[in-house]
């Protein structure tokens, strides 16, 4: 299969990960690009085709929010608040942490999908700052 998976981050795992990709000759198919700027973020989100936080431990992780803005659909774990925001299969494919099969079988399936970016993009205005804000004003707002 023809496609590139680009891993965006740094940390512990560097070498380790860096080792794996040449033992298995994947060095044309997976790339660690490192950290990036909070600029940055988007141009990379643009150019994919899907996300995907394969994460053990989460809470409610922002990126995930930022992908969504970008159209972009989610292919990980369902830990966390990731089902909470991950409501419909029009958002993306969830499985269980630690399942490294059933998240290689999802992200091969998410690249055969066709995927309504525009419709991800306007579900996620719902967590916009100036949607979530104006939802706690009216809270605030309402008689006791």
């Amino acid at each position: 299969r023809d496609f590139q998976f680009i891993i965006v981050g740094d940390g512990p795992e560097r070498q380790m990960l860096t080792r794996e990709i040449r033992n298995r000759g994947l060095e044309h198919t997976v790339r660690l690009i490192g950290m990036k700027t909070h600029e940055e973020i988007p141009i990379w989100m643009g150019a994919s085709d899907v996300f995907t936080l394969s994460s053990i431990i989460e809470g409610v992780p922002t990126v995930l929010f930022e992908a969504m803005a970008c159209g972009k659909p989610y292919v990980g774990t369902n830990v966390g608040g990731i089902p909470e925001i991950i409501t419909d299969a029009g958002f993306g494919i969830m499985v269980e942490a630690g399942n490294t099969e059933a998240l290689a079988s999802a992200i091969s399936d998410a690249l055969d999908k066709e995927w309504d970016s525009s419709w991800i993009a306007d579900r996620a205005k719902q967590y916009a700052w100036q949607s979530i804000s104006a939802r706690i004003m009216e809270i605030y707002k309402k008689p006791m």
